[in-house]
């Protein structure tokens, strides 16, 4: 049947609605709370005289201006010069308690749920000032709506600068004056959210002034924020759900008790360093699942030569995946330690971050080695992974055969296999797969 002329055009069929996330309301929450902050700031650099239709507008200095700088209070914002009427004033204010309000209730309410908000495990996990918090927000912000990217070359009077700068935070969450120059210290490399790699500096503003660099956030810590975590492709790594499978079974069999042993003994205290070492790399990671899975938690393991590979520091990838296992509330498994101690620095640097981590690691190396230029307290527990024994590689044997598809001919003789070759866990699954 033809469709009339006039007829309504037909609507496409909307997505289905999706389950509402309470982390994604707080974060709209307290990002409600920040645009208020600057609504106040855009609205009294219009009223201080900046034309936000001048295209020329950051990219040239009149004289007017330049005696404008000049008279300017120290440590204050051409923004700040200003006040608006106390109507508007009253109303932004308003406007930002109601929405420190709407967040509060929403962190209340999900405790009373028994409900985890991903921003406020993010700012306990690392131990947040509120002062931390709107900084991480502010830069967040572009990776959530493109609009902040705009809004940042406006208030910076720089139509390039699409990233908040550190004068720029100072000018949004600080009155003017001296007084504000004693946040400056949250900017350090060991505070909270640099420290961890939360955010960082962008590369092309790292030479300048502190004031003038640009910052911005680690794209793993912004993916698991929003729900979708997945881990720096630098880091080689993959979060396992708490699972085993009937291969782990085999290969994590013979050290589990004693392990087990160590783990029972954990209790309110900080847990061991667990150091494995041996050629039988697979059953190394096979007997972290397990942990893992006895805990209830999921495994998050990295491989560190591949980081290296990338051009990254070791001891930088290290606490990257120590702070993404804090975030998604895995083991930390760390493969193949051997990279990070081919040097004293990078070995006393990559040891550091794991003596730091308040939960369990697991560090899994070829060979041993030996904790330098670090102090320590805390116990390392180590745990020698040989090749597996008879035992263990004919029913390893039989576990990779039948895992390829390949049915055992009657003249195969597992027990002769396994006697003649001695070989890892790893060797035995690649042999099978290359039989198929």
């Amino acid at each position: 049947m033809a469709t009339p002329k006039n007829a309504a055009p037909t609507r496409a069929a909307s997505a289905p609605a999706l389950p509402v996330d309470p982390s994604l309301q707080h974060l709209q929450a307290e990002m409600s709370r920040l645009d208020a902050i600057m609504r106040r700031a855009t609205l009294r650099a219009q009223v201080a005289g900046q034309d936000p239709a001048d295209d020329l507008r950051g990219l040239r200095i009149s004289d007017t201006e330049a005696g404008a700088l000049a008279r300017r209070p120290f440590g204050a914002h051409w923004a700040q010069t200003v006040m608006l009427a106390p109507a508007e004033e009253q109303a932004f204010a308003s406007e930002e308690s109601a929405a420190r309000a709407a967040a509060d209730q929403l962190i209340a309410s999900a405790r009373q749920s028994g409900v985890s908000l991903r921003l406020v495990r993010l700012a306990q996990t690392f131990s947040f000032s509120r002062f931390d918090l709107d900084v991480f927000l502010l830069c967040i912000a572009p990776a959530l709506d493109l609009r902040y990217e705009r809004l940042y070359g406006y208030l910076q009077d720089d139509v390039t600068r699409r990233r908040p700068t550190v004068g720029l935070m100072l000018d949004l969450l600080c009155e003017p004056g001296a007084q504000r120059l004693q946040w400056l210290s949250r900017f350090a490399a060991d505070a909270p959210l640099f420290k961890h790699g939360l955010i960082e500096r962008a590369a092309d503003t790292t030479s300048a002034s502190l004031m003038a660099q640009a910052l911005r956030p680690d794209d793993a810590v912004v993916a698991w924020l929003l729900g979708h975590y997945q881990p720096d492709p630098r880091l080689n790594a993959r979060l396992m759900p708490p699972a085993v499978s009937d291969a782990d079974v085999i290969l994590a069999g013979p050290v589990m008790a004693s392990i087990g042993a160590i783990a029972a003994s954990f209790g309110e205290e900080q847990p061991p360093v667990l150091a494995f070492h041996g050629p039988d790399a697979s059953s190394q990671e096979a007997t972290a699942r397990w942990l893992a899975h006895g805990m209830e938690r999921p495994l998050l393991a990295a491989q560190l030569p591949a980081i290296e590979g990338n051009g990254a520091n070791v001891a930088e990838a290290v606490m990257m995946t120590l702070r993404d296992a804090r975030l998604t509330g895995a083991v930390a498994f760390l493969g193949n330690w051997d990279a990070a101690v081919v040097d004293s620095g990078s070995s006393a640097a990559a040891l550091g971050h794991v003596l730091d981590h308040p939960d369990l690691v697991i560090l899994s190396s070829k060979g041993v080695w030996q904790a330098q230029g670090v102090e320590r307290d805390r116990q390392v527990a180590w745990f020698e992974f040989a090749v597996p024994d008879f035992a263990q590689r004919r029913a390893l044997w039989e576990h990779f055969l039948a895992e390829a598809g390949l049915a055992l001919a009657d003249d195969v003789d597992l027990t002769a296999l396994a006697g003649q070759f001695q070989l890892t866990a790893a060797r035995i699954r690649d042999t099978a797969l290359s039989a198929r």
